[in-house]
């Protein structure tokens, strides 16, 4: 089977395709997937160099460079890095379907339960979206620091380098505020991490029929279950490549979101927005006015091009545009 990884890298769909392709569960939670959920469906994993957490660094500045006479020599010099420990997050969830629903529906049994299981693979798609941008450890010891966490000031230098420009540009807006966030995707840059010597994360278990609580906790039946774990966290690299316009109004006519933020915040994106992995993701709201931008004849910014399977995909600046429903979420004001 071809696989199309993103720059070189497995997306978490890429290893549910070649881990066994003739499962036919692996094979349907990849498609449900890459209906579902962008974010999930695109974002470059890697396997962590640990069980519960990964360990890794960020370039904080660069070696000296000298210019170097005959005879002569030039002062030693490092580039300096900050260890940087990332945890990982186990989501879990299991789908129950009554054996009387799969009888009745005979030949049709196994497409019936795939239909009832694909509920439980969206939602855990959602759960983990929300996690990737409002994860708090502070708040749940369980989860992971999200983007909003990690990205929660619009007067801090990325990768503590002041040589290089806030990654946090605020809209103006004030209370139950939105961001859009354009983020390079990449082993050096940001990803998303799975447990070293899991099969990439997630785990698809068919226990069979068992014995559950019916809809009144004194009663019981018999059902199909099925059980899903998704073992993930995220990795920030090089926190240059994470560019966030916060503080966007939702509504009203200021302090809206503008293309004028959109070109300076991509501006300072290390590739300037040209790196293929690089990504927008906003709500349905934001992207409704882009829509309405695209259809102005003077538009000079936004296109809509098939991608491979001939779907038209929004780009800003030639930079696909994806909705997270997960930013949907009112957000508290950036200082």
């Amino acid at each position: 089977m071809a696989v199309h990884a993103v720059g070189g890298v497995y997306t978490l769909l890429d290893l549910l395709r070649v881990m066994d392709p003739s499962n036919g569960q692996l094979l349907f939670v990849a498609e449900t997937l890459a209906r579902k959920n962008p974010i999930v469906r695109e974002v470059p994993i890697l396997e962590a160099n640990q069980a519960l957490t990964h360990i890794g660094s960020r370039q904080s500045s660069l070696p000296t460079v000298q210019k170097r006479a005959i005879n002569d020599g030039v002062p030693k010099s490092a580039h300096k890095e900050i260890p940087v420990t990332a945890p990982m997050s186990l989501f879990e969830t299991m789908s129950q379907v009554d054996e009387e629903i799969l009888r009745l529906a005979g030949a049709n049994a196994a497409g019936i339960r795939q239909r009832k299981d694909a509920a439980f693979v969206e939602a855990m798609a959602q759960a983990l979206a929300d996690e990737i941008f409002f994860g708090s450890i502070a708040d749940d010891v369980l989860g992971f620091n999200g983007l909003t966490t990690m990205f929660n000031s619009s007067t801090t230098y990325p990768n503590g380098d002041s040589s290089w420009y806030y990654n946090v540009l605020k809209a103006g807006g004030a209370g139950g505020c939105t961001s859009v966030w354009i983020i390079e995707w990449g082993p050096e840059k940001a990803h998303l991490i799975y447990p070293k010597n899991t099969m990439g994360g997630i785990e698809i278990n068919d226990l069979g029929k068992q014995l559950v609580t019916g809809i009144t906790a004194s009663t019981e039946y018999v059902a199909y279950v099925t059980q899903f774990k998704w073992r993930c966290g995220l990795f920030v690299a090089d926190e240059r490549c994470v560019q966030r316009l916060a503080n966007i109004e939702r509504t009203g006519v200021a302090n809206i979101w503008s293309d004028d933020d959109m070109i300076q915040l991509m501006n300072q994106l290390p590739d300037m927005g040209e790196n293929p992995n690089t990504r927008i993701y906003c709500n349905r709201q934001i992207r409704t006015q882009m829509d309405i931008r695209l259809k102005d004849k003077n538009n000079v910014n936004y296109t809509a091009t098939p991608d491979g399977f001939g779907v038209p995909v929004m780009r800003f600046r030639g930079v696909p545009v994806q909705i997270c429903d997960a930013l949907n979420t009112a957000e508290s004001d950036v200082a």
